[in-house]
């Protein structure tokens, strides 16, 4: 394969790992393949993009830099600086770190929930299954939270308390407001007919299952992060 091809596979290889890795900032790209998945910010979730980041630096290591010209060569240090960044990210294991309420899952999902769209039924569908997950992506990043701390990497207090704020006037809002019930759907210009159905799943999810979820990592925050809080 010429070495221009290879360079931009790599890139496209990479660009696919990001978003399968990242379903909702995908969902706010327009790419709804991933609509039904959440972020897994599990251990071993990380260590699977792990290794295959890992096989992207090889293949990329592997390229004859001399067959390139001046454009190849620049997209060839490009990304493997962004994938020594991604990387260095799971190995420092910043995901410990981010109970905050700037950086944390469980804000970035309130935060992305208005930029997202459902622009056909499956997709309208997908983004039900994918607000079912919320308790297990949120159990995963409480999980994470606490081997930080347990390792000595303990978060700071206001951080934490600021995390509380915003979780705690989420959970106590009107369930009508909230914005994963106000996703946008699909044109019903178009004949689509089930927004009403849809609406209704979604605020099932949302008081069922969402919002439990954000109390129960709450509580975590308070009872067991907050007390050794910097």
């Amino acid at each position: 394969m010429p070495a221009h091809e290879t360079v931009r596979r790599l890139a496209e290889d990479y660009w696919e790992t990001v978003l399968e890795a990242n379903p909702t900032i995908a969902t706010m790209l327009g790419d709804h393949r991933f609509d039904d998945r959440i972020e897994d910010v599990s251990a071993d979730g990380e260590a699977s993009v792990r290794s295959t980041l890992a096989r992207l630096t090889r293949r990329l290591d592997a390229v004859d830099q001399a067959a390139l010209d001046s454009t190849d060569r620049v997209a060839c240090r490009q990304l493997g600086q962004e994938l020594g960044d991604a990387i260095a990210l799971i190995d420092h294991r910043v995901t410990e770190l981010q109970s905050d309420q700037m950086t944390g899952l469980h804000v970035a999902l309130l935060i992305s929930a208005p930029s997202l769209a459902a622009p056909d039924p499956e997709s309208a569908a997908k983004l039900v299954q994918r607000l079912r997950q919320v308790p297990t992506a949120l159990q995963r990043a409480g999980q994470r939270f606490l081997e930080g701390a347990g390792g000595g990497r303990t978060p700071a207090r206001v951080c934490i308390q600021r995390s509380l704020n915003l979780i705690d006037a989420y959970v106590g809002s009107p369930v009508d407001d909230d914005p994963f019930v106000r996703l946008p759907g699909p044109d019903p210009d178009g004949g689509w007919r089930g927004e009403a159905e849809w609406r209704e799943a979604l605020a099932d999810v949302v008081r069922h299952q969402v919002r439990p979820a954000y109390a129960a990592l709450a509580e975590l925050l308070r009872e067991q992060l907050l007390p050794v809080g910097r």
